[in-house]
């Protein structure tokens, strides 16, 4: 009976260490975000009224956020990788991001 104690206590903690390592628990965490992000937005999206759909600001918004969740959840590249696609999406988003920074800094000044 001991050996199946110290047979489970082992494989449970090499379980533990295991899901520590690849950071397991962060990512289902980050996942779950990005999946509400991505219904939020198409929820949002559904309620604009189709003559707004049409418009090009609107398109780009939700574009923009669909993008920064998806990217939200993506590995930093490796610095080897050679994916131009990849790079463009990271580099649109985060410069996007800054975009959005800025106007906000903008209407604050105005108030």
């Amino acid at each position: 009976m001991a050996e199946w104690v110290a047979l489970t206590v082992a494989v449970g903690q090499a379980a533990q260490q295991w899901l520590r390592e690849n950071r397991i628990e962060e990512q289902r965490i980050a996942y779950r975000q990005a999946s509400a992000e991505l219904a939020d937005a198409k929820m949002k999206w559904e309620a604009v009224p189709m003559e707004k759909r049409a418009m090009q600001s609107k398109i780009d918004e939700l574009v923009l956020r669909v993008e920064t969740a998806i990217v939200s959840v993506v590995e930093p590249l490796p610095q080897s990788c050679n994916c131009p696609s990849l790079e463009v999406l990271v580099e649109r988003s985060e410069s996007a991001e800054e975009g959005e920074e800025k106007k906000k800094e903008g209407k604050g000044l105005e108030i």
